[in-house]
């Protein structure tokens, strides 16, 4: 029997308005996840993200809200797997490009390394590395 993953690619615009931010439990571990929504067109397509590419999402977005009194949507690249249940599909996001000024990306760096730099997990790993 063959195993098959379905991936995806879509070109479009993040809804900056859509993103919401919680915690993933996995058994003890905690994981941070975004969920959002992608505008292709007329079409609106909701994906989810998990761990550093979470992080990087929500700061992208927050960087854009912060710099602009309402932003407009970002110009993203996205790529990951299709998840199926059974009466939907969602895009879970492994790679995301962004296509926005340098304003935004200096200002989420900034916001990401204030993140990494309170979380004590992180702290730890970079001790032991």
């Amino acid at each position: 029997m063959s195993n098959f993953t379905a991936t995806f690619h879509v070109d479009g615009s993040m809804d900056c308005k859509s993103l919401q931010l919680g915690i993933l439990m996995i058994g003890s571990e905690k994981s941070p996840v975004v969920k959002g929504e992608v505008i292709t067109d007329s079409q609106r397509h909701p994906f989810w993200a998990l761990d550093r590419l979470a992080v990087m999402i929500h700061c992208y977005v927050v960087a854009a809200r912060k710099l602009y009194e309402d932003p407009e949507p970002l110009q993203v690249n996205l790529g990951g797997v299709l998840v199926s249940g059974s009466t939907n599909t969602i895009l879970v996001v492994r790679s995301m490009t962004w296509h926005t000024t340098q304003a935004i990306r200096t200002l989420a760096g900034q916001l990401m390394n204030e993140l990494i730099a309170d979380d004590p997990q992180q702290n730890k790993e970079r001790k032991v590395k």
